[in-house]
């Protein structure tokens, strides 16, 4: 694997927190550490190797313009996904359903985090 973590710029660690905690928890990805009084929170899979995944408070910063695609195990956590990504303060960006433009097989759904980047859940079929 060539990358080993990234961090995603939030203007508001609390509600991106929440937000993030709630869709990543179906893919196995917990909190493993929390530095700087908890304005950067690093997350990772019961699984390893894997990405390692990082929001930090950056309220200076102009976020929005990051696409995340995160590989699900299944259409149903796709859909999972989706609707813990709504009610956590995501807004709908794509229903869950098949993107044959991109493959047809390839089933995703798409939100907008807090911040305005596109999250995207993705599973081939």
């Amino acid at each position: 694997m060539l990358l080993d973590h990234m961090t995603l710029y939030v203007t508001d660690i609390a509600k991106s927190r929440a937000f993030y905690d709630a869709i990543l928890s179906v893919l196995n990805y917990n909190v493993v550490a929390s530095f700087m009084n908890d304005t950067y929170v690093c997350y990772a899979p019961d699984t390893k190797p894997a990405l390692g995944f990082a929001i930090a408070s950056a309220p200076d910063k102009s976020p929005g313009a990051v696409h995340l695609a995160f590989r699900c195990p299944s259409s149903d956590v796709v859909a999972q996904l989706y609707a813990l990504a709504l009610q956590n303060g995501g807004k709908d960006n794509g229903e869950p359903g098949f993107r044959v433009a991109y493959a047809s097989n390839y089933f995703a759904a798409f939100v907008c985090d807090p911040d305005g980047n596109n999250i995207e859940a993705m599973c081939r079929v």
